[in-house]
């Protein structure tokens, strides 16, 4: 999540305030457990984004503008403007464009993502977690797809697995211009 992100840009030898923004109540326990010691802010990006001010750097890591439709994105936007103090810097992680408008259409081959597949030794077991598992396309003219996810946690002789459905909105590098000259 953003915390961990956060962390490394501190480790790395940012030398100003880290603040973490998600919804997720899950991530801000993990989080803490793993010894944020930034500010976490554990609400809707937007109305976190309200609060800051004058902020040097924003950013959206590892994909995560996917989860949210055009409309949200251009919100989003506007508001990270707002935060920004005037020289500051608001990076997007996004696809490759090629992987969007060229895998979109055939059910993608998100297979060749660095991110596909990862997998991490724990006392919990091996986890493996591989994404997108399986691909639907939603709408092709808006870019929406379903992907799955699929965790298998294995110890032993023993395996769980989950699996769970992520829709993501793929914006690509226009979208990503368009929302910044609004």
């Amino acid at each position: 999540g953003p915390a961990y992100h956060g962390t490394h840009l501190l480790n790395g030898g940012w030398n100003g305030k880290v603040v973490a923004i998600d919804n997720s109540p899950e991530m801000e326990k993990v989080a803490c457990n793993r010894g944020f010691n930034g500010n976490y802010l554990c609400a809707d990006a937007i109305i976190g984004l309200e609060q800051i001010v004058n902020a040097d750097l924003i950013f959206i890591p590892r994909y995560s503008i996917v989860l949210v439709d055009k409309e949200y994105a251009a919100k989003l936007f506007k508001q990270a403007a707002k935060s920004l103090h005037t020289n500051g810097v608001f990076f997007v992680e996004i696809h490759k464009d090629a992987n969007i408008e060229n895998q979109l259409y055939i059910g993608g081959r998100w297979d060749k993502l660095s991110i596909n597949k990862r997998i991490v030794e724990t006392p919990l077991g091996k986890i493996e977690c591989i994404w997108p598992y399986k691909t639907e396309i939603v709408d092709s003219d808006k870019k929406i797809v379903d992907m799955d996810v699929r965790i298998t946690i294995a110890k032993d002789s023993l395996v769980d697995e989950y699996v769970f459905t992520s829709r993501e909105h793929l914006h690509t590098k226009a979208d990503i211009l368009k929302f910044a000259d609004e």
